[in-house]
């Protein structure tokens, strides 16, 4: 889905297009990938019948959570919606908690480490969390749906479910406090509770993708986000007593601070 030009751009160029060059899935292949991670439990083996018919489960799936609500939904309104048998579905999903299982297995331990690499280990602190701020605001963008069906109707999953989705949240939290005690200790960064910053940074990341309602209709681009939430993160961890060249909070195309 790329080439190999495009791919050199990420993360020198740090906007959505070139990270959805480098990134090795997208919207449309996403039920391939999903497919392979899965394919020792679906019973169907012809790949490009079980992608088309992954994608109409799933699309539907999201589509009747995000209306009544994961508890409310059931696999015979899942039937109805997508058309398929019920004997159709249980060749992919053997029940609703499987479904779940399945969609917070896929977002954490597939999808979610896919974007995380482009993370690159070079750079300072601060680049690194720039870096990462975008990716979390660009996996949020294309794969809205999924990142919403987990942090929305985890109450409602079994257990095993609500503790992987609360877990997932609590790695993410984590991965920011490191960044920012590494940029304190390497004095490019200021901050007095780097477990609460995470935290509310993890907060703002969060909200793009839950309200993306309020983004759209203020015509807010998924790069307008990224910017404004990489200047705040500069502004909020500045080390007022060091001056450096890094221009990581502003925007790359117009050299402008967005904040």
């Amino acid at each position: 889905m790329s080439d190999t030009s495009a791919q050199t751009h990420w993360p020198q160029e740090q906007c959505f297009r070139s990270f959805k060059h480098c990134l090795p899935v997208c919207r449309e292949s996403v039920y391939g990938e999903f497919f392979d991670a899965f394919r020792e439990d679906i019973k169907v083996k012809r790949e490009s019948a079980a992608i088309k018919n992954l994608k109409t489960i799933f699309d539907a799936t999201f589509e009747l959570a995000s209306k009544g609500g994961f508890d409310a939904m059931s696999l015979r309104d899942l039937s109805q919606t997508t058309g398929i048998s019920m004997g159709g579905l249980y060749n992919y999903i053997r029940s609703k908690d499987k479904l779940a299982q399945m969609v917070n297995d896929f977002l954490s331990q597939r999808l979610a480490p896919l974007a995380y690499s482009l993370n690159l280990e070079s750079g300072s602190p601060r680049q690194r969390l720039a870096t990462r701020l975008r990716i979390y605001i660009y996996m949020g963008s294309l794969f809205r749906p999924w990142y919403r069906f987990v942090y929305m109707e985890s109450k409602s999953m079994a257990r095993q479910q609500r503790d992987q989705a609360k877990q997932f949240d609590l790695v993410d939290t984590a991965k920011l406090k490191e960044l920012i005690e590494e940029g304190v200790h390497a004095g490019e960064m200021q901050c007095n509770n780097t477990e609460l910053t995470a935290s509310a940074l993890l907060a703002l990341i969060q909200d793009w993708y839950l309200k993306s309602w309020k983004y759209k209709q203020n015509d807010t681009s998924t790069d307008d986000y990224a910017n404004f939430l990489v200047s705040l993160t500069d502004k909020l961890l500045a080390n007022n007593d060091q001056h450096t060249g890094d221009q990581s909070g502003y925007n790359a195309h117009s050299g402008k601070n967005n904040l």
